[in-house]
């Protein structure tokens, strides 16, 4: 074990409590690895070559190899060697099996990417370690004539004392070479009958080096290495909320690097915690030092004059330029939320408040009259406590300590704590078939740190596995012959689901992926499974047959997501392929048959109690609601609960509501048991009546029956997710929330390179000592906290099931798109995609008709439909220095009356239209512009706009952007390429967005001339991040995209008159007044749903 191990074992194995608090670690100065090609030996001088660089030794062997000295930052410095492994050109075979796609850590820029060979590392312990170098004599040499002869050549020897670390040994390998897949999977021998786990087990190791030996010590020698490393935190990284803030505001410094390699656990939950913790402890600082201000208010008298009946007020904060500035950076990321309580004084001298009022941030206060003849109140802004997320996240975290219990002890038949049965029993007060047990589960809890750690899993499988007391003790009198590693557990999701249900689950894949799915999911080491792909491929139909695999096997799933909008697709899509499932098996069986009908799965959507009550009140009194009984919360935030697959949904199907669809006979059993309870219930006649409106709502409320039947209906309410097959409710904090600490089974999928984890302070630095002192970042681990969950499996090793086949857009809409954000990934259209499918009329009209509006527009390439960009000229992007909105008038404009103009020239229902934005201040002026007289009825089905992040998942058959940027704004939120590949990806037929296409430099205004000049550099901008940072970005996606478009004659000019010009100074106020009303408009709009 290494002395970096040592450490890291040492420290994760100390007792829960302990508090002190190591001394920073220095930074560090510049390090440089250093690595040569080499050859390895079996054993000593004598030995066969193991492997080889090929290219330096002209050697033809298949295992490659290199020596190592490594110095990274936020990384103990190594000495060691790595052995490549041939996987085959592109994972081809590897791919078209079902094996999937295997990645490896680029450490350059700290992503997993596939790769066509897999490494294992040695890592030599320093203690005891013995490196010599010699001048490699000619006997040696001559065993290699095809060598560049003009280097010099080391025979190095390695010798240490104690065991090397493997990492990158264990993970699943396969290989389209046979031979090569014998020498990783079954251990034979490679070379002089020496296999892999002998040869990686020996403490010397001999290597040919292409450097003269003074050279090699110099460069390689252990006293080059650097100091151990570790994070300079607290051993105990429980949650304690002054613990972690005195951390975070004293150990400061340098920003440390993303990590996908961890020497023990309690660094692996160190960068977990305090990324987590440091991503809000100084905001949590700042929104305590915000509640204590007192600030003046200005009140509006509401427009009707009569304010003892009106139930809001427009409030103005008073509040200086110094003031102003001093909050700056923590307003931008705490107005996100747009719902601050506000305490009201009396006087600025009163102690306790009079009153505490909900509020709601107008995003765009711009154009409000004077207010000096109002009367001024202090008052208090008081945001709510942003700590409870980050507090679960940090509790989950540490049950991936060796100290934690397993957080499903139960479901293993182990006993509770007697006196608190959420805990489990102390391990000396069980039986000894017990300890057996927990043994078996500590067992599969080491496994899961070792998969988080992301080194392998050399160490788990060179432990026995657990064993029975009596086993145990007559396994230590025998003479064990030389140790074999145990091997990963595999799953089969298909193992006992019926035959025509598991074929019924296969076939969900396309006909050409149907063998190669099916070898994913019987073959799943660890029982876990990722799939991904980009916009259009299919993933969640994927992901929902999977987990139908999994319910199968294991008759029990939870689901989650990281956003609302993702946990609804989910659960909707996982209900209708468990209905299409189901009728596949069905084909053929008659109810009442001898031959019993396969049932569908139940699929419930979780909401809080108090959400399924309130809005299953409100169906019952108005059955025409649907997703419009959604509660409205205070603060106008509307509750992000939908009927669809909603405990509401099913209940009043068992109501026989006419609300909702009726009782499938393949829905499920307990559906059928359930709705037989309650129609032989007297007690529940008056909600049965109510709820088919055989009774008015009016009369149900005067019944006696009403209270008891309420309180039977939420009884219902609370029961569907205890009994449900599958429930959908991410950082690697929310993951290990759901996950668990004991590897249950786990399917991700998604996109990586569609929207990231949220890093609220990801570049935010301390105030600087002097203006040559170093940057000291507020979350050092900001990083880290941009790998996502998906991405940190993919780099542990676990293959990636890749889908290839575009099935939602029009043949040509994902061209650019795959050029610019997946220029590595092969795929195809699949042939429902030609636009000479009815399907894409609309995108035919759109062509049409932007053609004939905009005639210098190019058209798209033969058999291709592809974006448009309208340029609106002229059109100003404002951007309000208090809230930090951004918004453009006059690109909403354009964009409306373009919406308008086509749907009814085309004759195009509006509903298959979405207007997105990246903006929500953008948003909510479209939201309000559109219920003018002149779109409010040509465009009443017109879906609300929303923002890019809330449409992730969603699409329509055009879609219609509105950038909200210029020249002036910058490239804002488009910079980021995972929120422009959402933005760009949710159209099916037509996409135009409407913008500025010189933003970002991407297109200059004036052709420059023509002559000699060099590599420009790529330019920089200055945005504001979603999360509410400041960050300096470049944009060579956007850049790309916006290019490709003008380049293809794509872009159409529109100009924007500048109204105030035109009109003269003096009508400016007219202009300011007419945005005004529009975007008040938009502000009493629907109520903002709470993400």
């Amino acid at each position: 074990m290494s002395q970096q191990q040592k450490v890291g074992s040492s420290a994760s194995g100390q007792k829960k409590g302990k508090t002190s608090i190591p001394s920073p670690t220095p930074a560090p100065a510049p390090l440089r690895s250093s690595s040569k090609e080499c050859v390895v030996f079996s054993s000593g001088l004598l030995g066969s070559v193991i492997a080889s660089s090929n290219k330096t030794y002209g050697t033809s062997r298949k295992l490659g190899a290199k020596f190592f000295a490594v110095r990274r930052e936020d990384e103990s410095s190594w000495l060691g060697f790595e052995v490549t492994f041939p996987i085959g050109q592109g994972q081809i075979d590897n791919e078209n099996l079902g094996f999937g796609v295997k990645h490896a850590v680029d450490f350059q820029y700290r992503r997993p990417v596939a790769s066509d060979v897999h490494s294992i590392w040695v890592k030599f312990p320093r203690d005891g370690l013995k490196l010599s170098a010699e001048d490699a004599s000619e006997s040696l040499l001559a065993r290699f004539p095809g060598r560049n002869k003009n280097h010099k050549q080391s025979l190095v020897t390695v010798s240490t004392k104690t065991a090397a670390t493997i990492v990158g040994f264990g993970v699943p390998f396969l290989s389209s070479d046979a031979e090569v897949n014998g020498w990783v999977n079954d251990n034979m021998p490679i070379a002089d009958g020496v296999d892999l786990q002998s040869f990686l087990r020996q403490d010397t190791f001999t290597f040919l080096v292409p450097q003269r030996p003074s050279d090699v010590v110099e460069a390689f020698g252990v006293e080059t290495l650097g100091p151990v490393f570790r994070y300079p935190y607290s051993e105990d990284q429980s949650w304690d909320e002054n613990r972690l803030g005195q951390e975070a505001r004293s150990i400061k410094g340098r920003q440390f690097g993303g990590q996908f390699w961890h020497p023990n656990d309690l660094s692996h939950v160190t960068a977990v915690v305090q990324g987590t913790a440091q991503d809000v402890m100084w905001l949590n600082d700042r929104r305590e030092e915000i509640a204590e201000m007192r600030l003046p208010a200005y009140f509006v008298t509401p427009p009707n004059g009569n304010i003892e009946r009106s139930s809001s007020f427009l409030v103005i904060i008073a509040m200086t330029m110094e003031t102003r500035k001093s909050i700056d950076a923590a307003w931008r990321r705490l107005s996100k939320d747009e719902f601050p309580k506000i305490r009201l004084f009396n006087s600025p001298e009163n102690e306790a408040h009079h009153d505490v009022w909900e509020g709601k941030i107008m995003s765009r206060p711009n154009g409000i009259p004077e207010l000096n003849d109002h009367p001024t109140e202090a008052f208090e802004l008081v945001f709510d406590p942003i700590l409870k997320d980050h507090k679960r996240k940090v509790m989950a975290a540490n049950l991936f300590l060796p100290s934690a219990d397993p957080t499903n002890f139960a479901e293993f038949g182990l006993p509770c704590d007697p006196d608190n049965t959420k805990s489990m029993m102390d391990e000396k007060d069980m039986t000894d078939q017990q300890k057996f047990v927990l043994s078996q589960v500590r067992d599969w809890m080491a496994l899961h740190r070792a998969l988080l750690r992301g080194e392998g899993f050399y160490e788990w499988m060179s432990k026995p596995a657990p064993r029975p007391i009596e086993e145990a003790l007559e396994a230590m009198t025998i003479e064990d012959a030389a140790p074999t590693l145990r091997s990963l557990p595999v799953v089969n999701f298909l193992e006992d689901a019926d035959e025509a249900y598991a074929n019924a689950i296969v076939d969900e894949a396309l006909p050409q992926d149907r063998d190669r799915f099916r070898y994913y999911l019987e073959n799943r080491p660890l029982g876990l499974g990722i799939i991904t792909a980009g916009p259009g491929f299919g993933k969640t139909t994927a992901g929902a047959a999977a987990i139908l695999a999994m319910q199968s096997q294991y008759g029990r799933v939870f689901c989650s997501a990281p956003t609302n909008v993702a946990v609804n697709n989910v659960a909707v899509r996982i209900d209708l392929r468990s209905r299409a499932v189901t009728e596949r098996c069905n084909v053929g069986k008659q109810v009442g048959g001898p031959t019993e009908r396969v049932r569908r799965r139940l699929v419930v959507r979780c909401y809080k109690d108090k959400h399924e009550e309130e809005a299953f009140r409100s169906i019952l009194e108005d059955t025409s609601l649907g997703d419009g009984a959604a509660p409205v919360l205070k603060g106008r935030r509307l509750s992000p609960w939908r009927l669809q697959q909603s405990s509401t949904y099913w209940l009043l199907i068992l109501l026989r509501s006419p609300a909702v669809r009726p009782l499938h006979q393949d829905d499920a059993a307990i559906l059928h048991r359930w709705q037989q309870a309650i129609d032989k219930d007297d007690g529940l006649f008056a909600l049965r009546a109510v709820a088919t409106r055989e009774m008015s709502w009016k009369d149900f409320l005067r019944s006696k029956e009403f209270s008891d039947c309420m309180e039977s209906a939420n009884g219902y309410l609370k029961d569907f997710p205890r009994v449900a097959d599958i429930l959908s409710n991410m950082t690697r904090a929310d993951l290990l929330c759901v996950w668990g600490n004991t590897l249950s089974p786990c399917f991700v999928f998604g996109d990586p390179k569609q929207l990231p984890p949220a890093v609220i302070m990801l570049n935010d630095t301390w105030p600087k000592k002097d203006k040559n002192s170093p940057p000291e970042f507020i979350n050092r681990f900001g990083l880290d906290g941009k790998i996502s969950a998906l991405e940190y499996l993919q780099g542990s090793g676990i293959p990636t099931y890749r889908l290839k086949m575009q099935l939602r857009m029009a043949q040509g809409m994902f061209d650019t798109v795959s050029s610019v954000i997946y220029p590595d990934v092969p795929f195809v259209y699949d042939e429902s995609r030609s636009i000479t499918f009815s399907e894409f009329k609309i995108g035919h009209d759109l062509e049409s008709f932007t053609r004939a509006r905009y005639p210098d527009l190019a058209a798209s390439a033969s058999g291709t439909l592809t974006p448009i960009f309208i340029h609106c000229e002229g059109a100003r992007v404002i951007r309000d220095m208090t809230s930090g909105a951004k918004w453009s008038f006059g690109q909403v404009e354009v964009a409306l009356d373009f919406i308008l103009d086509l749907v009814v020239d085309k004759k195009i229902d509006p509903a298959r239209i979405s207007v997105i934005a990246p903006y929500p201040a953008n948003v909510n002026l479209i939201n309000g512009v559109r219920r003018r007289s002149k779109y409010a009825t040509a465009l009443e089905k017109l879906p609300r706009a929303a923002t890019i992040d809330s449409s992730q998942g969603q699409e329509n058959d055009l879609v219609v952007a509105v950038v909200g940027t210029d020249e002036a704004s910058g490239p804002g939120f488009t910079a980021d390429p995972q929120r422009l590949n959402v933005m760009l990806t949710r159209a099916k037929s037509g996409l135009v967005l409407v913008g500025n296409i010189h933003v970002a430099d991407a297109v200059p205004k004036v052709v420059e001339k023509k002559g000699k000049k060099g590599k420009e550099k790529e330019p920089t901008f200055e945005v504001i991040t979603i999360g509410g940072a400041k960050a300096i970005i470049k944009a060579p996606e956007l850049r790309k995209f916006y290019k490709g478009l003008h380049d293809s004659g794509r872009v159409a000019r529109v100009v924007v008159k500048n109204k105030i010009k035109d009109r003269g100074k003096g009508k400016e106020e007219e202009v300011k007044e007419e945005e005004i009303k529009a975007t008040e408009a938009s502000e009493e709009a629907l109520p903002v749903e709470e993400e």
